[in-house]
């Protein structure tokens, strides 16, 4: 019975840690989408003969408007979906917390 109460926490406490981190995650993903929709918001205020950079390594190189505009919806898509998967990671390791320390709960009030 000891044995697997201690399972049990050890499964909450990994399942905090993990939240944690995704928590961290999923807040350095939100705020780069944000950086990079504020982007893509001033590129389309931006005249068509306006001249536009993109960096590439340590420098910078003219490069079409289109292709700079295609290459932040990409990095946008990509930053939504990496922080869809993050939730769906959430969910899971907050169920997996709560349904431990319920059982916890329950062996508690057994063993008295």
């Amino acid at each position: 019975m000891e044995q697997l109460a201690a399972q049990i926490q050890e499964k909450a406490v990994d399942s905090q840690q993990q939240l944690r981190s995704i928590l961290l995650q999923v807040t350095a993903k939100e705020r780069s989408l944000k950086i990079k929709e504020l982007a893509k918001k001033e590129l389309n205020g931006v005249g068509k003969d306006a001249a536009v950079y993109g960096g590439v390594g340590k420098m910078f190189i003219r490069t079409d408007l289109d292709s700079v505009r295609k290459t932040i919806d990409e990095e946008i898509a990509g930053l939504q979906k990496d922080i869809d998967s993050l939730r769906k990671k959430k969910e899971y390791h907050e169920t997996t917390t709560l349904n431990a320390n319920a059982h916890l709960q329950k062996m508690k009030e057994s063993a008295v």
